[in-house]
């Protein structure tokens, strides 16, 4: 198979039959000789933050010498950035070659009458391929929640990591961040430690009472001291460091993250993996990550964002009010329809001087029209610009050496305007 052929067949799988429930992806992974069983995981849930805690968290790792295998969720730029090892993503030929291994496992579940879905599909593709690559430790994000994920068949991992917890995904999770904190510490495992990020008291005292049930012992972040958030990075100190650290991803919010990383790298320490302080500092500093607080460009200065959600969106709005206060600030954007868009796009209009309203690729996506809608409540300068082209062409044709360009509201959006960046725009800067 070429890579359109095993994309196409990953895809036909299907969402699965069975909810609230992990017995189908149990089901795959014991088809398979249960490769899960044979790796060191350490499993990262949250609402927000998750993939740049997995970032740091992995990319430190490496440097410190060890066989990392990452798996995310979404992708940005390309479908293979899912699953990798060491920064380098599989192959599409590795990619096709493990999508044929499993398939007879598919066609024994469909016949059972109890198919896998294409994201356990996944799940499970880069379990094999994590324990035939020999990886020393697997760094994984869930993909929704956390109880009943897929990633969840991981009995025993290293380490769990709570990153931010918020409102998203609610149908599925629940309505308050009680129900769905509950979700996100389905990860949480016997005798296994467990990193919670700073939490809102409702959420950490659920976090409090799962790792008390499981015996599992509890690490907080230090408080990060002398925070500078600039346009290139962060610097902050944390106690019982004696030098400062930095970071290359910029954002209020990529602190945080941070600190929740190294938190959890100091754990792994304990748990016997070799992390010298200049490692972890090197670590920190040089992690980068797409599509969070990404510069695409200097001149003009534009600035793309995944915020899908409130949390998200009011902390990436405090990043550019914090380090771009005195720029006017042009936002592409565009939301799914299933998101709580109107909290998201209120949120948006506070730090917006224009909008230009998009809709995405996806079949999920609200309309720009809508948009437009219910932006013309909070403020008067928003335009249809219909696709995402078109709103990045139209912001570049305004943008002003004392503006900035922000392209936010959704990953989808972000992964298409990478994407555009690199093959229409970048070329004619």
């Amino acid at each position: 198979m070429d890579i359109s052929e095993t994309l196409s067949y990953i895809n036909s799988i299907g969402s699965g039959s069975v909810k609230n429930s992990l017995s189908t992806i149990f089901r795959l992974c014991n088809l398979l000789g249960n490769p899960q069983d044979n790796l060191k995981v350490a499993h990262v849930a949250g609402t927000n933050g998750k993939g740049s805690v997995v970032a740091f968290v992995s990319h430190t790792m490496t440097l410190a010498g060890y066989r990392t295998g990452r798996f995310i969720s979404p992708y940005i730029d390309v479908f293979n950035e899912r699953i990798s090892i060491d920064g380098e993503y599989i192959t599409d030929t590795d990619l096709a070659l493990y999508t044929e291994r499993l398939k007879p496992a598919v066609e024994t579940m469909r016949k059972e009458g109890e198919a896998p879905s294409w994201f356990a599909f996944l799940t499970v593709l880069a379990f094999c391929y994590f324990k035939d690559k020999g990886c020393d430790i697997v760094v994984m994000e869930t993909g929704i929640g956390g109880l009943y994920d897929a990633t969840n068949v991981v009995k025993s991992p290293v380490l769990s990591v709570i990153t931010s917890v918020g409102y998203d995904h609610t149908k599925e999770l629940g309505d308050s961040l009680t129900e769905i904190a509950i979700q996100k510490c389905g990860i949480i495992k016997n005798n296994c430690p467990v990193v919670s990020s700073p939490q809102k008291d409702e959420v950490l005292a659920v976090i409090k009472s799962s790792s008390a049930e499981k015996n599992a012992p509890l690490f907080m972040p230090a408080q990060a001291h002398e925070v500078k958030c600039l346009d290139n990075g962060n610097t902050f100190v944390l106690p019982e460091h004696a030098v400062p650290f930095q970071t290359a991803l910029s954002g209020l919010y990529q602190v945080e993250n941070a600190v929740t990383a190294i938190c959890a790298l100091e754990v792994l320490k304990d748990r016997g993996f070799v992390i010298e302080e200049d490692i972890l500092h090197m670590g920190i500093e040089t992690t980068s990550w797409v599509g969070r607080f990404q510069k695409l460009s200097e001149k003009p200065l534009i600035i793309a964002d995944g915020a899908h959600n409130l949390s998200g969106m009011e902390a990436f709005c405090q990043s550019i009010d914090t380090i771009y206060p005195s720029r006017n600030k042009i936002f592409v954007l565009g939301m799914v329809a299933d998101k709580d868009y109107a909290s998201c796009i209120k949120r948006a209009c506070q730090s917006a001087d224009q909008i230009l309203a998009v809709t995405l690729n996806n079949p999920r996506s609200l309309g720009s029209a809508d948009i437009c809608k219910e932006v013309s409540v909070y403020m008067k300068h928003v335009m249809d610009a219909k696709i995402a082209e078109n709103g990045m062409k139209m912001a570049m044709e305004t943008c002003g050496d004392s503006d900035m360009i922000c392209i936010c509201g959704s990953l989808f959006l972000v992964s298409e305007s990478v994407s555009l960046w690199k093959k229409e725009f970048s070329e004619n800067i």
